[in-house]
């Protein structure tokens, strides 16, 4: 759920119930609360004038809210922990926003976070504090209580929380903090793996730009010399006012008046807002920057597109070291007997053909295995499961194929959403894929679930660069293909009919989707019984339930997987209504008969298919009596559309898709006995631009309304000069989305 404090650009990650073991959960509590307690006293007490000016100029009185500061104030020290001193890392985030209407007051009157637990053996890692106050007008502070957050949902690792902001009105004043102690920093936690060798550090990314105006941005870092920090500034971000302490260094900006960015609206953050990344951490071999080892006492500034030859080449190196390691897997000796058995199977099969046989049972091992010790999770949360290591599983595919004579090609490339090129700041930036050298390369990334070969839709259209093992070096530059609007399509098929007391629409659904946006609509809709027979059997696996079943001691589990199947069905049952009203943007009725077609994954024929399901239900609300006539509101069966604010009207930013796609509508409705609909005419039209289209086309025939409306977005990127065309095709489908019929009694 979305952030309404901080709006999307601070995922809040707290630690409030973790506990030491040499203490009971009493004590513990209590030296929180003290901890609490002088940590709020000391935040609420900043003197600086920014902290008391409550006034929204003139030209802001008329927007939703206002950021009246934002401070970032982070201290990186030494303190005694015993035998050792122990590194830590204080963050701050401090930001008061003035609510000037409605809308920003349903969205700032409840918090809703996610509390992670972070401990080592019994000690305590990370500490969060949260204060949350609220200025009235007339000045009077009321505090909110934070011990009231409501738990939502819980695992050993996390918990979901929401805390609702009692008494917040409009010309309020909500000032909130989040400070958080991270003790990780120094204790080996990667930072800038898998490429460099850059651990033990804490990495900031200081975004200069919201959905909001912001009066007063504050940074102020207190750098103790045992540590070392770099950084980079990025699309004209303010650089920092350094002054050396003796033992510390403090680095300062502070800049008024930051206007508000679309960012949620086809932007990319990192190439278009100004903003600064940096890594603090504790000087040692393994903390180098992407050039240097950086000392202790070190304010590195790096240089932009000064790295990045060096950054390719740590990256190589990083995979040349580890690739070895790969051969000791157990996994690894039975994957490559089945890769050579297939080769005797299908020798016809060239070298494309075999990387995706063994990327597809790759994928299995890693994700789709299921042994007796495992933990039972069958249902939405299986969809979740995914390789974390996208270097090692690329480095595991290249050496599994290399062993069984086929050659491949590393392919790294920046995401459309990561930095330009020229201002890459570590190698993390770069993505890594794996691309076959046969006469129709296949390009594989790392695996989840759904995934399928081919380039993901962040980088494609990207500059990439290749290398291999076998010639340590840049080899040569490619642009990776793009997927057209003709390859991303969703279709719904609505069949409708009118109930006989008038009141409902009863929709009989069929449900497709291709290309791009498959894979995110197979991890809302797919349980991992509707997928794990298809991929078993095409890689002539065993059913792991089978091996459960034969078993003497496994007989038990083997029902309660069953049981665990049968409820994960029944959850998503439940869940559909919900799909469907994500959909067309009204909560149904009596969803029944929800039936996967096709998954969308391989068949068993190993060719790749659509994601395609069924579902009827019933809609209330878009058919409305008028005397002895009806409105029906036939414009609002395709669901909301985007709508563009005013101030968003003009536009500076160019357009970033995520990729190019089309939207189908093919819609039948009957007409009931003794009426006629009137008004058809006006549901034909087209708004077609180089950048988008929007088209519909309706006829009455055979006593049924017959309707297709198909919207476009046809570039990955465009220039901010076509926004105007992009508005042209958004308002026409809210037009669309306006459109009334009269359905007449004869």
């Amino acid at each position: 759920m979305r952030n309404k404090l901080f709006k999307g650009v601070l995922l809040l990650i707290c630690a409030l119930n973790t506990y030491h073991l040499a203490f009971s959960q009493s004590k513990e509590e209590l030296k929180y609360k003290e901890l609490a307690e002088k940590t709020r006293k000391e935040i609420w007490s900043w003197n600086d004038a920014i902290y008391k000016n409550y006034h929204v100029p003139e030209k802001y009185e008329k927007e939703s809210s206002v950021i009246l500061y934002r401070s970032i104030v982070a201290k990186a020290d030494r303190r005694s922990g015993g035998i050792k001193s122990v590194p830590y890392y204080n963050h701050i985030l401090r930001e008061a926003v003035k609510i000037q209407d409605k809308a920003a007051l349903d969205e700032y009157s409840k918090l809703s976070y996610t509390q992670f637990i972070d401990q080592s053996r019994g000690r305590k890692m990370r500490n969060t504090i949260l204060g949350v106050r609220i200025i009235k007008p007339d000045g009077k502070i009321e505090d909110v209580n934070v011990d009231e957050a409501v738990l939502l949902d819980e695992d050993n690792r996390k918990s979901k929380k929401k805390l609702a902001i009692p008494g917040l009105e409009v010309g309020d004043v909500i000032d909130y903090f989040i400070w958080d102690m991270n003790e990780t920093i120094g204790i080996g936690t990667p930072g800038n793996a898998p490429f460099t060798k850059q651990y033990n550090t804490e990495q900031e990314s200081i975004i200069f730009g919201t959905a909001t105006p912001v009066l007063n941005y504050r940074i102020h870092f207190d750098i103790q010399k045992s540590f070392g920090l770099s950084y980079r500034l990025m699309n004209g971000a303010p650089d920092f006012k350094v002054k050396d302490k003796g033992d510390s260094h403090e680095m300062d900006i502070l800049i008024t008046d930051v206007p508000k960015l679309p960012l949620t609206l086809w932007m990319s953050i990192l190439q278009q807002v100004p903003c600064i990344r940096l890594s603090i951490g504790l000087p040692s071999k393994t903390f180098v920057n992407v050039d240097k080892e950086i000392r202790a006492g070190e304010i590195v500034k790096v240089v932009p597109g000064a790295n990045f030859q060096k950054i390719v080449k740590d990256a190589v190196l990083h995979h040349e070291g580890r690739s070895a390691m790969v051969k000791a897997l157990p996994s690894f000796k039975a994957m490559l007997r089945k890769i050579k058995s297939y080769r005797k199977e299908h020798r016809d099969a060239d070298n494309d053909e075999l990387a995706t046989y063994a990327y597809y049972l790759a994928r299995f091992y890693f994700l789709y295995s299921v042994n007796p010790n495992d933990k039972i999770v069958v249902d939405f949360q299986r969809n979740k499961f995914q390789f974390t290591d996208d270097v090692f599983f690329v480095a595991f595919l290249s050496r599994l194929l290399e062993e069984a004579g086929v050659m491949t090609k590393f392919v790294m490339a920046v995401s459309k959403y990561g930095p330009q090129a020229d201002q890459t700041y570590t190698a993390s930036d770069y993505s890594i894929l794996l691309m076959s050298t046969g006469p129709s390369p296949v390009f594989f990334s790392s695996p989840n679930m759904f995934t399928e070969p081919g380039i993901p839709s962040y980088l494609q259209g990207q500059k990439a660069s290749t290398f291999s093992y076998y010639k340590k070096s840049t080899e040569d530059d490619l642009i990776l293909p793009l997927s057209t609007y003709k390859d991303n399509i969703k279709t719904e098929k609505y069949d409708i009919s009118i109930d006989p007391g008038m009141e409902s629409l009863v929709f009989n659904r069929v449900s497709s989707i291709d290309g791009a946006g498959k894979e995110s609509a197979q991890r809302d809709l797919l349980l991992f019984e509707d997928i794990y027979d298809d991929e078993r059997i095409l890689l002539k696996e065993i059913s792991f339930m089978t091996g459960l079943v034969e078993g003497k001691r496994t007989i038990k589990l083997y029902t309660e997987y069953k049981n665990a199947f049968s409820k994960a069905r029944k959850e998503r049952e439940e869940w559909m209504a919900d799909e469907v009203e994500g959909e067309i943007g009204i909560k149904p009725k009596d969803v029944t008969g929800f039936k996967i077609k096709s998954t969308g994954m391989r068949d068993r024929k190993g060719k790749e298919s659509e994601l395609n399901y069924v579902s009827q239900f019933k809609v209330d609300g878009l058919l409305k009596k008028a005397g002895n006539n009806y409105i029906l509101e036939v414009g609002k069966i395709i669901g909301g559309q985007l709508e563009i604010k005013n101030e968003d009207r003009s536009r500076n930013q160019d357009i970033f898709q995520p990729y190019a796609r089309t939207f189908e509508y093919d819609i039948a409705i009957s007409i009931p006995g003794g009426y006629q609909l009137e008004g058809v005419d006006k549901l034909n039209g087209s708004v077609d631009k180089g950048a988008a289209a929007f088209t519909t086309s309706a006829k009455i025939e055979n006593g049924k309304l017959y309707l297709k409306v198909q919207k476009i977005y046809k570039n990955v990127f465009d220039r901010s000069s076509t926004w105007g065309e992009y508005l042209s095709v958004l308002d026409a489908a809210n037009d669309f989305q306006n459109q009334k019929l009269l359905l007449r009694k004869s």
